[in-house]
């Protein structure tokens, strides 16, 4: 890390970020820059269909269709997910 001189961090700078205590560098002197929730997906305007959605990794480009779709669609998600995932979520206030 002391090669650099500033950290980019997935997150928000916000008291609900997503990171917690992972993004707080104070041990070094390095400028922490939070770059936002990054997700590739982008809102719909649909009607709900389901109560519950579960929602798995998958193949291209598939995945990310259904993905897109059915984020709009649902009042409960349950994921198996990694860290993009969770930005997804976030971008879409579904937590």
């Amino acid at each position: 890390m002391m090669k650099f001189n500033e950290v980019w961090i997935p997150d928000t700078p916000d008291a609900h970020n997503l990171s917690e205590g992972l993004s707080a560098f104070k041990d070094f002197n390095l400028s922490i820059k939070p770059t936002g929730v990054a997700s590739r997906l982008k809102p719909l305007k649909l009607d709900v269909k389901h109560n519950v959605m579960v929602l798995l990794s998958g193949s291209e480009p598939q995945r990310a269709v259904i993905e897109n779709k059915l984020l709009n669609q649902n009042n409960l998600i349950i994921a198996r997910s990694g860290y993009s995932t969770i930005m997804d979520l976030k971008f879409f206030n579904s937590f």
